[in-house]
């Protein structure tokens, strides 16, 4: 899993034992042969250039589950590859859509809905690519919930480079589900102020002043994890044109705010990505004991 999760999973455990929305106690998870996973396979997208090769895993769920986004919420996990490559060959992280905020009794959920599409890009060594075909293969760790979760692990691989229908094929689902991922700001008529952070007592309070003509039609965002912070989820907020986001530092008082506020902003019902660097604010009352000392001895 990736190392900027690791609050979010750490708090997971806690979550489950004291809240009854989500209850995974033993027993409450359905037979190994009940798996809400109907299907997971690799698809092609482009291969062949000289860039890398892009590859798409696309799932399918029973009815009613869910899967979760890179920032799963208050409790989840994302789901993660186990990538078995060629030597030399590396492969990016998953790329995910735009995901579906909910609450249930409390707990803020970020997921995907059934069926979902994961992209990735492999590269190829600095030799370049192989003159014949090759096989990428990959371990699908996730997690579904619906009224429990369970967790499984899905093998899939394709080989490369693939006959004109299967590309074709994985050519269409990307067609068909890129209405989901996020696309860049730049195009979303919204442009971001500068991010400032001011400590709230627990949490650094970072906040974004977004103008431009569409800015009040920001109406949600979802911040991607940062190593070593919290997200409080329910207290992220997007309206009146301003973005905020606390961050609850896993070391505790004294620790400097998040270098960057990162995530995807929803206007008019579309997802664009945001990548703002945060400053803090400077005023002594605003920062915890440890940071008003550097301040001093500086």
């Amino acid at each position: 899993m990736k190392k900027h999760g690791v609050a979010t999973i750490l708090l997971f455990p806690l979550i489950l034992l004291f809240h009854p929305a989500l209850d995974l106690r033993a027993g409450s998870t359905p037979a190994p042969a009940a798996t809400p996973l109907k299907s997971a396979r690799l698809v092609v997208i482009e291969a062949g250039g000289p860039g890398p090769a892009k590859l798409g895993l696309h799932v399918e769920l029973e009815a009613g589950w869910h899967l979760y986004w890179v920032n799963p919420g208050d409790a989840g996990l994302a789901p993660t590859a186990r990538w078995v490559l060629p030597a030399g060959f590396t492969a990016g992280p998953l790329r995910h859509p735009v995901p579906k905020k909910t609450v249930r009794e409390g707990i803020v959920s970020l997921e995907h809905e059934s069926p979902v599409l994961f992209l990735c890009e492999i590269a190829p060594p600095a030799s370049g690519w192989p003159s014949g075909p090759w096989k990428a293969a990959a371990v699908l760790e996730w997690m579904a919930c619906r009224e429990s979760c369970v967790t499984g692990e899905t093998a899939v691989e394709a080989v490369i480079p693939p006959d004109a229908a299967s590309l074709a094929a994985g050519q269409a689902l990307q067609e068909r589900f890129a209405s989901r991922f996020p696309r860049p700001l730049s195009g979303s008529g919204v442009t971001a102020g500068a991010a400032r952070a001011g400590w709230a007592g627990s949490a650094w309070r970072v906040e974004i002043a977004l103008s431009g003509p569409r800015a009040a039609e920001a109406a949600e965002f979802f911040a991607y994890p940062v190593e070593d912070f919290v997200i409080d989820n329910a207290g992220v907020a997007c309206r009146d044109a301003r973005i905020v986001c606390p961050f609850i530092p896993s070391r505790g008082p004294g620790s400097l705010p998040p270098p960057v506020l990162a995530g995807i902003l929803v206007v008019a019902g579309v997802g664009y990505e945001i990548s703002v660097p945060v400053a803090a604010d400077r005023r002594a009352a605003s920062y915890p004991l440890g940071l008003i000392l550097i301040a001093s001895w500086r």
